[in-house]
């Protein structure tokens, strides 16, 4: 049997937009590569694209598929915090979160 400890630290931010979204972000993440799982989206639900941008960047960057709800990108230098793109399969509806991530999550 393992005997490992994992510690790991969160802040609750206040959330000021009217959807129904949350971003995990995953274990694996770190100042060169951002990973989050998107849950709770509101409408159809299916994600067909995910990009994220910051005040650093040039634009969006499109992020790939992981697996199922998860969400990849190597960040190339982009520093948060990060505003969200998602955009729905079914209605092509496109939900915007500005600064959703903060720069040192």
């Amino acid at each position: 049997m393992f005997n490992e400890l994992v510690i790991f630290l969160f802040r609750r931010v206040q959330c000021q937009y009217n959807v129904c979204i949350t971003f995990k972000i995953d274990l694996g993440s770190n100042p060169y590569y951002l990973a989050f799982a998107i849950e709770f989206v509101s409408e159809d639900g299916d994600i067909g694209s995910v990009e994220i941008s910051s005040p650093s960047s040039k634009g969006w960057l499109t992020m790939q598929q992981s697996f199922g709800a998860t969400w990849k990108t190597q960040l190339n230098g982009i520093k948060g915090p990060y505003s969200v793109k998602v955009t729905t399969i079914e209605s092509k509806k496109t939900i915007y979160v500005s600064n959703v991530i903060p720069t040192n999550w």
